[in-house]
């Protein structure tokens, strides 16, 4: 990915690139190094974390754990202080436990996001978690998906509010 945008940063008349879904382990120093250097690389970054529970990213057969998933946020804050951080979670994976929601409250509060994206696991035919024991029952479900995206909606008023009496380009 960096090539390829310093070689469209050779384009002139090109005011700004957003990056949309990177996946967590092609966010590269690299990456962020270049996005710190060039200001029309917009400091926003869409990175879909899916969960933060090591037992229900190893289900998904994710190929990180909630360490390395800190990690990128701290290196990405590092990097890059004023990046925009948006993400997505599903929560009522099977087997997602209340300990493994807990986590995800953890983390969402304590990370932070600009923008949060929350989505209800839904079987689909074919996919392994389809045959997984231990679903989840579809208002367990609901319950978690309204009270993560309460807590982001406190977190976003925040924010917001933090941005009154600025003035950006769009």
């Amino acid at each position: 990915l960096p090539p390829l945008l310093r070689d469209l940063l050779r384009i002139q008349n090109l005011d700004w690139l957003r990056l949309l879904y990177l996946r967590p382990e092609r966010v590269t120093s690299d990456l962020l190094e270049l996005m710190a250097q060039e200001k029309r690389i917009c400091p926003y970054l869409d990175i879909p974390l899916q969960h933060v529970s090591d037992s229900v990213l190893q289900a998904m057969h994710r190929p990180f754990t909630r360490k390395a998933l800190q990690e990128l946020i701290h290196k990405i804050r590092k990097a890059v202080p004023e990046a925009a951080l948006r993400t997505t979670f599903m929560v009522g994976f099977p087997g997602e436990g209340e300990g493994d929601f807990q986590e995800l409250i953890d983390f969402v509060t304590a990370t932070e996001f600009d923008h949060l994206g929350v989505f209800q696991y839904s079987p689909e035919e074919g996919t392994p978690a389809s045959s997984y024991g231990d679903q989840i029952p579809a208002e367990v479900s609901q319950s978690r998906h309204d009270h993560l995206l309460e807590i982001q909606r406190r977190i976003s008023l925040k924010k917001n509010r933090s941005r009154i009496g600025s003035v950006e380009p769009v």
